[in-house]
């Protein structure tokens, strides 16, 4: 049968040591979108990132459930291949001698090898009357209200191992869309039967997908079995499919992948953490529609649905979404897997989001973030906690933070003269400054320093555990008391922020450090006595005897030394170490550590899992505890434990 293509073909190389390079022009690439350089990263089989966000690997339940029967998580691993993209292909029979001159096709291509691995077919009769029956004697069908145009999908089919991305639905969506661009007019419509070959022993699975898709059973048609080679069992169903121009059904497709701007395609999963930050999928490949992330020609990438679907009364899959990169400094210029994306309709202007507690994808006016993440090469898109103001801080901390700067602190605040003020006070002034500044919350440190105290307290720690817990965040106070110390504005460098992570200065970080991308950034990168695997320090050196990032836990450490506070070495240990989460969560900086830092690892693992608890808790509920909430807390209980460590109204040095 001679063919036409309607579609330019796009063609790459396979390539064993590396992957396919997407050729564009710069003038082609769109400044706003992303480029090659973001589908090589994702695509990338030796480039594998890391989830920072959640430092797990991804349940088996993430993925479709083919991948999970065969034991693999990857596409490229189940293809047995290298990089690879997929491309529709749309061919037109011109053969008037050909066995059906009607025929037209759209077949589904891998962009490294020949021959579809799926395909469509349909066709539509050259001369229609307005009254048409079917020789077949399976159809009972009423002819259609005149006038109108009669269609039929004679095959769909997708190799096995391809199957469980919606290919299926996607070859369909752009079949009827084909037809509906081609006859639909204001005064025709087309009606578009088939036949549901369903397998006895998978009962209705098939129908239900074609009705998923738009279709349904034909009134008063016949059924019939079948008996194949195969020796097994078949039941014909009827179906078809109502087209008009103004069709709303659920086949209806996002924009269509048969365009000679669309370069390639591939399917992508959407992840989000939940409450406890391991990944969970936002989409289930048992619903009626899966996800595409398409390069166009242009260099841009855009993401759309294989069809439609609804979602919380919003039809996100109609949505066409750009991946838009959110802007980086000219400082540095990051990986695009290290980036912050943010995922945008260009029909509406809003973003694409999840809810959390359904696991389902949503939209919404305000933008929220996503990340490249790839397991064992298998693409997903990850809707981060992380934002940009959270990475400018990173930013700052890296550029920031060097051997110089952290001496300069010691010496600024090794007198301890920036005020008196009892445990009871600073707690008093943490009740105006925000547990987590970048997230929007109004809850309060105190109220995080209660949280956490209580958490220690209920678990059943020593009491000295709930002094560290509660006091741990305090450094903060010192915004209020000397806000000139952070710039004239009190915003140059916040080193009192919590949560952020900290490392030893003054040696190579390890790569597994949170934000790596900026390391670059740091002075001491440059300067090889710094950059070193031992560096300024010698080996088994004991980590107090290191330099830290200068934090509130640092700030806190030395100042309750200072104050000569009777606590236990282990509380200060514990205290100094909390952010070190390379050291005691990952196993990392043990040429520096001592047979006594290895011991109490463990009791720093368990009161770092404490922090995260108690942030968890509080920023779920966001609510802050009242003034009677800490006053009683405070008198029934905390009072006493403050008593003993410190004394209860007796004033520190800070």
């Amino acid at each position: 049968m001679a063919t036409t293509s309607s579609a330019k073909s796009y063609v790459c190389r396979k390539r064993k040591e590396r992957p396919v390079e997407l050729k564009f022009s710069l003038e082609e690439c769109c400044q706003n979108g992303i480029t090659r350089d973001f589908f090589r990263c994702s695509l990338d089989p030796a480039g594998a990132t890391p989830l920072r966000t959640a430092n797990k690997k991804l349940h088996r339940s993430c993925f479709p459930s083919p991948w999970r029967k065969e034991g693999r998580f990857s596409l490229f691993d189940r293809i047995e291949s290298s990089f690879f993209t997929f491309r529709l292909e749309h061919r037109q029979s011109k053969n008037d001698k050909a066995q059906d001159p009607t025929e037209e096709r759209i077949l589904l291509f891998r962009s490294d090898q020949a021959g579809s691995i799926g395909k469509v077919v349909f066709s539509i009769p050259s001369k229609q009357n307005k009254q048409i029956e079917y020789k077949d004697e399976s159809y009972s069908l009423v002819s259609p209200p005149a006038p109108s145009i009669i269609a039929s999908i004679n095959v769909l089919s997708v190799q096995e191992r391809y199957r469980g991305f919606d290919f299926g639905g996607l070859l369909f969506c752009e079949a009827l869309a084909y037809l509906q661009r081609q006859y639909c007019d204001d005064s025709k419509m087309i009606l578009c039967s088939l036949v549901a070959k369903e397998d006895v022993r998978r009962q209705g699975k098939l129908v239900a997908f074609y009705q998923r898709l738009g279709a349904k059973i034909k009134d008063g048609a016949k059924r019939s079995l079948v008996n194949n080679n195969d020796e097994e069992t078949y039941e014909r169903i009827p179906m078809e499919v109502a087209l008009s121009k103004t069709c709303n059904c659920d086949c209806d497709p996002s924009p269509s992948l048969i365009t000679s701007s669309i370069a390639s395609f591939l399917p992508v999963t959407f992840l989000a953490l939940d409450t406890r930050g391991n990944p969970v999928p936002l989409t289930n490949f048992k619903t009626s529609y899966a996800w595409l992330l398409v390069e166009k020609k242009n260099g841009e990438v855009v993401v759309q649905s294989t069809r439609q679907g609804t979602s919380n009364g919003k039809d996100c899959s109609r949505s066409y979404f750009q991946v838009l990169p959110w802007p980086e400094t000219n400082e540095v210029k990051s990986k695009p897997s290290y980036l912050v994306w943010i995922i945008r309709s260009i029909t509406d202007g809003l973003y694409l989001d999840s809810d959390i507690y359904t696991s389902d994808i949503c939209l919404s006016h305000s933008p929220t973030y996503w990340q490249i993440y790839k397991d064992a090469n298998h693409l997903s898109l990850v809707k981060t906690k992380e934002n940009p103001s959270w990475r400018n801080h990173y930013r700052c901390l890296w550029s920031k933070q060097t051997v110089s700067f952290i001496k300069e602190m010691h010496r600024k605040y090794s007198d301890f003269d920036t005020c008196k003020l009892s445990i009871l006070d600073a707690l008093e002034l943490a009740r105006d400054l925000p547990a987590d500044k970048y997230s929007g919350s109004d809850v309060s440190v105190r109220t995080f320093s209660f949280a956490m105290a209580e958490m220690a307290r209920n678990e059943g720690h020593a009491d000295w555990v709930q002094f560290v817990a509660l006091v741990q965040t305090l450094g903060c106070i010192l915004k209020i008391q000397n806000p000139f110390a952070f710039g004239e504005t009190g915003e140059e460098f916040d080193w009192t922020i919590t949560g952020a992570e900290s490392r030893v200065v003054g040696s190579k970080a390890p790569d597994c450090c949170a934000y790596v991308e900026f390391r670059r950034l740091n002075p001491d990168e440059k300067d090889p006595h710094y950059s070193t695997y031992l560096g300024m320090y010698e080996r088994n050196v004991g980590l107090e005897n290191v330099l830290l990032n200068w934090s509130s836990n640092e700030y806190m450490y030395y100042m309750l030394k200072y104050n000569k506070v009777s606590l236990p070495e282990d509380a200060f240990k514990i205290l100094k170490f909390i952010p070190l989460v390379d050291w005691h969560s990952r196993k990392q900086y043990r040429h520096f550590s001592t047979t006594d830092d290895e011991k109490v690892r463990q009791p720093v693992v368990d009161f770092y899992n404490i922090c995260l608890n108690a942030k968890r808790c509080i920023l779920k509920t966001g609510k802050d505890l009242s003034d009677t909430a800490c006053q009683s807390l405070w008198h029934s209980h905390y009072a006493f434990v403050v008593r003993k460590y410190v004394g209860v109204n007796e004033k520190l040095s800070w």
